[in-house]
């Protein structure tokens, strides 16, 4: 409200006038933040705000502090995060001041995902990006021209995204996809066969590059995780090479080879007679450190790691292996076997003519070499005996009759003969027959 006020006025003759005057105050002056405006992108100055007075006396004037750059203009602009302060005065200087906040987004920001190429050189890498902060929602543009969070079939490299959100804030990041550091690759060596026909030959493999670990095959279908490949035969192979993510490698030929196959001939199967040795000869294909004859019997030799072993005397039939070994340690045998030839004929000739002509004078045992005629008895044609001997060799030419009896030449005629043998294998035999004497 306002106040009356009296005044009087006297002259100089002492007349008086009073005069009652109203005097009106004018309202508060007001000032109020009518809008503001944040700031568009973190570290931005496009915020803005308006203030509004009311009260006083018309006109007003805005007076906004220095960190607006002391605008005088109901609405500051170009602002920044933080807070600014207005002083609204009106036309009789009276004033009110107000104070408002421009806030601003959290500054743009983004995360990846790179999913590493899963084979050296191939395009299977993909990028995932997450933008955080600044206004959502987002706009993801990459240097590969395709959109959206995602890209996929990427080859190894540096990628770029530039990020707008929903204020037109912008944001350029890069991220890289990575591959293997090299190929997939395999320096081998072989061992070869030891033998002719075995199955001992040794793939070793060095492999390198891709993702480990690794598995190995040789036929591209079973796979072991050892780098040593066992077990193998004489041949031409490829090995193929797989990590863990799939890729694969094929190395170039490994041949494994075998020497010639190691033999041995023991010739045919021998025949000897009774009580004879043979000896028995080998004939081998390659050199040889070692040999080791094996009787299959109780016969033996007169060696058994020579080349050419003589047997014992044979009395039976016998069968006798040989084992060669040469420096690889492979082996070959044969075998043989030695046929005994029996032969137990005793014979007395069937006539004798004692006349003392150094010819057919005796009547003698002959037979196989080795036999023992243990008894020999003459008899007449009425049993009488007229010689005995024993204990000699057969074919003995001092033992035998000579066609007497006691002194006496014997007349011409046909007499019985006994004989009992022993062959060198032990057996014993008897004989029995007649012979003429004749004069």
């Amino acid at each position: 409200g306002g106040q009356a006020y009296t005044v009087t006025i006297t002259d100089a003759a002492g007349c008086e006038l009073v005069e009652t005057i109203a005097v009106d105050n004018p309202k508060e002056v007001v000032a109020s933040i009518e809008s503001a405006t944040d700031v568009s992108c973190a570290e931005g100055s496009d915020g803005t705000a308006t203030a509004i007075a009311s009260g006083g006396v018309e006109p007003y004037s805005y007076s906004w502090g220095a960190n607006t750059g002391s605008q005088n203009t109901p609405t500051a602009s170009g602002l920044a995060e933080g807070t600014y302060f207005v002083t609204v005065a009106d036309a009789n200087g009276c004033q009110a001041v107000v104070s408002t906040t421009i806030d601003q987004p959290e500054p743009l920001g983004v995360g990846f995902v790179s999913e590493k190429v899963d084979c050296f050189g191939a395009s299977t890498g993909s990028l995932s990006a997450q933008a955080e902060g600044g206004t959502a929602p987002y706009t993801y543009v990459w240097s590969t021209g395709q959109q959206g969070k995602v890209i996929d079939a990427l080859a190894a490299g540096t990628y770029t995204v530039t990020i707008f959100d929903a204020n037109g804030c912008e944001l350029i990041e890069t991220s890289e996809v990575f591959q293997p550091e090299a190929p997939l690759a395999a320096l081998f060596e072989a061992d070869d066969v030891s033998c002719f026909g075995r199955e001992d030959g040794v793939i070793y493999l060095d492999p390198s590059g891709g993702t480990p670990p690794y598995t190995f095959s040789i036929d591209g279908e079973h796979f072991v995780g050892t780098t040593q490949l066992v077990g193998l035969e004489a041949g031409e192979y490829n090995v193929w090479m797989r990590d863990s993510r799939g890729c694969e490698y094929i190395t170039s030929e490994i041949l494994i080879l075998e020497p010639e196959p190691l033999s041995v001939d023991l010739g045919p199967d021998l025949r000897i007679d009774m009580g004879e040795t043979a000896v028995l000869d080998a004939e081998v294909s390659a050199p040889v450190v070692s040999y080791e004859w094996i009787p299959l019997g109780p016969e033996g030799l007169n060696c058994y790691d020579c080349f050419d072993p003589e047997t014992d005397a044979l009395f039976n039939p016998a069968t006798y292996e040989l084992v060669v070994t040469d420096e690889n340690g492979c082996t070959a045998e044969d075998r043989i076997n030695v046929f005994v030839h029996k032969d137990r004929l005793v014979l007395v000739p069937p006539a004798f003519s004692p006349n003392s002509d150094s010819h057919n004078d005796r009547l003698l045992v002959h037979g196989k070499s080795g036999t023992t005629v243990t008894l020999f008895q003459v008899y007449d044609r009425w049993g009488e005996l007229v010689f005995e001997a024993g204990d000699f060799p057969v074919n003995d030419p001092n033992i035998g009759w000579d066609g007497s009896f006691k002194g006496e030449l014997m007349n011409s005629g046909v007499f019985i003969w006994y004989v009992e043998v022993r062959y060198v294998d032990g057996v014993e035999e008897t004989f029995k027959g007649s012979t003429t004497l004749i004069r």
